[in-house]
């Protein structure tokens, strides 16, 4: 944030900083320059998610896709955002079967970048698989997460190492485990860049925290 870091007095212009890193008893300098506004404005998010080019199954679910991976024997379920209940349900039987047909041991479920939503449609999808017996119920369950993995994601990945076994994988979560919280965005008029306020709801009070990117 080259505005930021120039009113702040860190750097002496706006245009370029030079960093300088000490690596092995040396000192190495490096200049960067900085990213117009307008171009760091129109990121899709502050989380990059890296996933290679996969084939999905159509299974006509707004948030859930599916995917085999036959390199590591696993189903990989990209959880991106949260579908309406009713539209999952109506989408157990092909889900089941596509999981089935695959006859992989491994699974993997992606919360990376997931604000959240509601609670229980996590929970009906972890109902949907926890009855297949091909998996590798002790070491084969991963659950990706990541700081966009926030509110129902964040529990329903917390919960899923209970109920899946699932192993955690990735950074800490954006959000306390101890917290109920609701993540809300908005675009901010100038930078076009969505902004994240999570209501915080304690014992005695809710307060509301803003993060600007």
């Amino acid at each position: 944030m080259a505005k930021f870091l120039y009113g702040t007095g860190i750097i002496d212009g706006q245009d370029e900083v030079t960093y300088q890193f000490l690596k092995d008893g040396r000192s190495i300098s490096m200049k960067v320059h900085s990213v117009p506004m307008e171009k760091f404005g129109g990121l899709n998010t502050q989380y990059p998610v890296l996933v290679p080019d996969i084939n999905y199954f159509n299974i006509d679910l707004s948030g859930i896709r599916l995917a085999l991976l036959r390199k590591y024997d696993a189903v990989y379920v990209d959880f991106d955002s949260y579908p309406d209940l009713p539209d999952l349900q109506e989408q157990f039987e092909n889900i089941v079967d596509i999981v089935r047909d695959s006859r992989v041991q491994n699974l993997v479920i992606d919360f990376r970048d997931n604000h959240g939503g509601n609670f229980y449609v996590g929970l009906a999808l972890s109902s949907c698989i926890k009855n297949l017996d091909q998996f590798d119920w002790r070491n084969g369950i991963y659950v990706m997460i990541d700081e966009g993995t926030q509110s129902a994601a964040m529990s329903n990945a917390a919960q899923y190492q209970q109920i899946l076994n699932t192993n955690l994988v990735g950074t800490p979560t954006g959000a306390d485990p101890n917290i109920a919280s609701e993540t809300n965005r908005f675009k901010l008029k100038n930078s076009k860049r969505d902004k994240h306020c999570q209501a915080l709801l304690s014992l005695y009070s809710i307060s509301y925290r803003c993060a600007l990117p």
